[in-house]
């Protein structure tokens, strides 16, 4: 502490002040980089749903059965009450699915594979830091250890209806194949590409999922949030191992069964109207259950509206933010003026000109800018930091490099308006104090 205060005792007022401005800038653009990306992942999440969807908005639903627990009876109940409804002339695609992490300790010997579930364990780990949580690492090495690899069991005709995705190898299999044998059928992530060829049978340590690969799906595919459903983003199944079943009881007796029940979607052949809500709603009250029925116009409307207020509210952050920078660094010039007037007076006396002499102030800001922006790059790069602050800043790219130094450009350029004014009105005379 006594080291720090001799050092900015020592340094002149000028220099204490840049420095501080330079910290104060920093910290400015840092946050203008957390508000950018914000946006940027914002409009990326929107404009991802509306490239992968093919399905007509109002024909795609998600069913939230609401009294669905881990009893046997209730689950059978629920099962049902799909099936029946599956079986609805106004329905075209009926199915669910979930995530379930599961060991496949079998498979040690296939390299391929250990090193497919180790990726995708440690892409795990770097998403969960990445969000500021914190990670139980010794979990995460047993879980490399016991093989645990992420399963994501969707009903295949659901899974063939909403999300174009491009298959390397294979594809999606017709209804007949889930009457050949006991084995279900799988499609890889193509993380996964080089672990198994088309054709090829593995199962669970649990031998709930005896598998064979039926498709490899092309890089960066996609399905929907495993936490939020269909309402919220979609995510790269890169990493997943997807299971596919042709029926909402296929999983009836399982520790995850009312998981299995709760995740169900349903696409109607003509728009979803009050008339099919009606009939649904009369079925389900047959089988004592409660049973949520919204489209997807619904949830996106609601996201819009959040969207909006998020924008207005970033945008206004990062107004502020500018009107404040821009305030500080006309302040700094001014003060710089004050200080220098002598030295300005005589360098205007020998015939420097306004442009000449404004250079040099506005050179000086050009450089605090260029540092603070500098120094909020890395600030935006440290992993340590971010999850410091508990900031998530997942999409940092080349845009919002370019939008923040764009943002950094302009501040200097308008800080600079009122001094050139001010410059421009003083005489050599008064500068100097008369002489």
């Amino acid at each position: 502490m006594y080291i720090l205060r001799a050092l900015v005792l020592s340094m002149s007022r000028k220099k204490v002040s840049l420095l501080l401005v330079w910290l104060q800038f920093s910290l400015i653009f840092f946050i203008a980089f957390s508000l950018v990306s914000s946006c940027i992942n914002v409009f990326k999440n929107e404009n991802e749903k509306r490239r992968y969807i093919k399905a007509d908005f109002n024909k795609c639903c998600q069913m939230i059965i609401n009294t669905i627990n881990t009893s046997t009876e209730i689950c059978k109940d629920g099962a049902d009450f799909l099936s029946e409804v599956k079986s609805m002339d106004e329905v075209s695609v009926l199915g669910n699915y979930f995530y379930y992490s599961t060991a496949f300790t079998s498979l040690r010997d296939n390299k391929a594979f250990v090193e497919a579930v180790e990726r995708a364990l440690d892409e795990k780990i770097r998403n969960l830091k990445k969000s500021g949580l914190m990670v139980n690492e010794s979990l995460y090495q047993d879980n490399k250890k016991d093989l645990i690899a992420q399963i994501l069991s969707v009903d295949y005709e659901l899974f063939d209806s909403l999300l174009p995705n491009t298959f390397l190898e294979g594809g999606i299999p017709d209804g007949s194949f889930f009457e050949s044998d006991s084995f279900k059928p799988v499609i890889l992530g193509f993380g996964y590409k080089d672990a198994f060829d088309i054709g090829d049978t593995f199962i669970s340590d649990d031998e709930k999922f005896k598998c064979r690969v039926v498709g490899i799906l092309d890089k960066g595919s996609k399905w929907f949030s495993e936490n939020y459903g269909l309402s919220f983003e979609m995510v790269n199944i890169d990493n997943s191992i997807i299971v596919l079943t042709d029926r909402p009881d296929t999983y009836i007796g399982t520790n995850f069964e009312g998981t299995v029940l709760a995740n169900n979607y349903l696409i109607s052949k003509e728009p979803f109207n009050i008339g099919l809500e009606t009939k649904i709603r009369k079925v389900a009250k047959k089988y004592g259950i409660s049973v949520g029925i919204y489209t997807f116009n619904e949830f996106f409307a609601n996201e819009r509206e959040n969207f909006i207020e998020q924008y207005y509210l970033m945008l206004f952050s990062i107004l502020f933010l500018s009107v404040i920078a821009i305030f500080g660094l006309s302040s700094l010039i001014v003060y710089g003026i004050n200080i220098n007037k002598r030295e300005i007076g005589i360098r205007m006396a020998c015939g420097a000109e306004t442009k000449h002499i404004m250079g040099i102030f506005c050179s000086e800001i050009f450089i605090i800018i260029m540092l603070a922006f500098f120094t909020s790059c890395i600030m935006a790069n440290s992993e340590r930091l971010i999850n410091f602050l508990m900031l998530s800043m997942k999409d940092i790219n080349i845009w919002v490099y370019a939008a923040v130094l764009a943002i950094s450009l302009l501040v200097c350029v308008v800080s600079c308006i009122f001094p050139i004014r001010r410059i421009t009105k003083l005489e050599p005379r008064e500068l100097t104090g008369g002489q």
